[in-house]
């Protein structure tokens, strides 16, 4: 699986990748690219956090799920 966060700022914000709530990676960049192996049926939630210092952090989040092959 690949997730991609894209974020705008100004100053560069700090993206954060978290799956099921734990941190994932994270980079100063307006864009965060990561691809995910071993895909379990345990997750769940997939969400990115952006955050410049500035106003408010935004974060956007989705709901995965993980079926068996066809």
């Amino acid at each position: 699986m690949t997730v991609v966060c894209v974020a705008l700022g100004d100053p560069t914000p700090t993206i954060s990748l978290y799956i099921n709530g734990k941190l994932m990676k994270q980079q100063r960049n307006r864009h965060l690219t990561q691809t995910v192996d071993n895909i379990t049926r345990d997750m769940d939630i997939v969400s990115c956090y952006a955050d410049n210092g500035y106003g408010t952090p935004m974060q956007a989040a989705r709901r995965i799920q993980v079926s068996r092959k066809s």
